[in-house]
């Protein structure tokens, strides 16, 4: 019954001893509380204690500092107090203690970054401060954003990008950056990574847009989504994936109710994808992606026939650049069997029709009809087109 009531004594002691060590820490100059946590931990390499004290003491270290100082300190304290989070128990007082100062100093460096960003004057540190906030807290999210946005202002690149990837890695909460991070692929040159960011950022849209891409709905809503398809668009096509490309600017385009000068952008930019398909292959081609490109051009001239000679005077233009490049590589090529010459020369051809059957004896189409077949050499054919001018 005596050792119960001595051994009963002794725990009251030393909780008295605890609860007096962390309520006196704040009151405790900071060279005794390391004399003290040293003390602690050299006797036991894990005292919650000696860790707890380690960090006030660091976190007194760091803001008796400079900003530029501070970061060392601001590790070590971080340090310390999860080490002596992992040794307490969930009543101590220590641990709401640790938490209000490390929430401080991040606040603090957190603001400070904030406030030295708009102040020409102290730009240069603010850096530092979101530095020293990752620092504290290296989950935040909003440091990681503003870290992201002092680098994509500084024309980092590539760090601006590195610190808004945990950002879109956090799923869809996230993902109104899902485009900015595409953005920032895009620029560094990595297409590939760029292109399923831009796909993830228009599934993100229109997984809570219920709208079309028409002008009646929300507009600025509506140019993120059509700036994330034309960004997966172009750097889709930038990486070899132009089937995919063509499919999506296919999406785009019979979505699409803009006016005129809207559908000649997007006509240009399938004579793009399919310059791209037919030049970079070095070969005959025959892609069902492309034919259908080919076939929302159709669409667009339909809706829009002042877009008529545009368009055929592109694809003319393609079956040049084509026959100039395969000449160049095979002296003996022949056109007149090219296939692919023979299908950018027949959309041509059906463009001036459409406009002769329109305007007939209209100049600009039956010189374009003869140009399509002085290409391919038939002069015969060419010359009875030209006859039709002025006769």
């Amino acid at each position: 019954m005596a050792s119960l009531v001595l051994a009963f004594g002794f725990f009251i002691s030393c909780t008295g001893q605890r609860e007096l060590l962390t309520e006196n820490v704040e009151q405790t100059e900071t060279a005794v509380l390391l004399e003290q946590s040293q003390e602690l931990l050299r006797d036991d390499p894990g005292s919650a204690d000696g860790h707890y004290m380690a960090g006030v003491a660091a976190y007194r270290q760091a803001v008796a500092e400079t900003a530029p100082y501070r970061q060392d300190f601001y590790e070590l304290m971080v340090t310390s107090f999860d080490k002596a989070r992992q040794n307490y128990d969930n009543r101590s007082p220590a641990l709401d203690h640790m938490h209000s100062l490390q929430q401080t100093a991040w606040s603090q460096e957190f603001a400070r970054a904030q406030a030295t960003q708009t102040d020409p004057e102290a730009s240069g540190l603010t850096t530092v401060h979101a530095q020293n906030a990752i620092t504290l807290y290296p989950d935040s999210v909003q440091v990681h954003l503003l870290l992201s946005e002092i680098y994509l202002e500084q024309r980092d690149l590539e760090q601006a990008a590195t610190y808004l990837f945990p950002v879109v890695q956090s799923g869809d909460r996230y993902g109104a950056y899902y485009e900015r991070f595409a953005y920032l692929q895009t620029r560094n040159g990595n297409y590939d990574e760029a292109g399923s960011w831009y796909l993830r950022s228009i599934d993100w849209m229109k997984s809570f847009q219920s709208q079309s891409l028409s002008p009646a709905d929300n507009p600025a809503q509506r140019g993120s989504l059509l700036n994330a398809y034309h960004g997966a668009i172009n750097t889709l096509s930038e990486a070899g994936n132009t089937e995919l490309a063509i499919s999506l600017l296919n999406e785009l385009t019979t979505a699409m109710d803009e006016a005129g000068p809207y559908h000649e952008m997007l006509i240009v930019q399938h004579l793009y994808l399919i310059r791209n398909a037919a030049l970079d292959t070095y070969t005959e081609f025959s892609a069902p992606a492309v034919e259908d490109a080919m076939y929302s051009i159709r669409l667009s001239t339909e809706a829009y026939p002042e877009l008529r000679p545009f368009a055929a005077n592109e694809y003319i233009d393609l079956a040049s650049a084509y026959i100039d490049l395969q000449t160049e590589l095979n002296d003996s090529y022949q056109i007149s069997q090219s296939q692919t010459v023979g299908l950018f020369l027949e959309e041509a051809r059906y463009y001036y029709q459409a406009m002769l059957d329109a305007f007939p004896g209209n100049e600009e189409a039956l010189y374009g009809m003869a140009a399509t077949y002085n290409l391919t050499g038939n002069t015969d054919q060419a010359e009875a087109w030209l006859e039709q001018v002025n006769p």
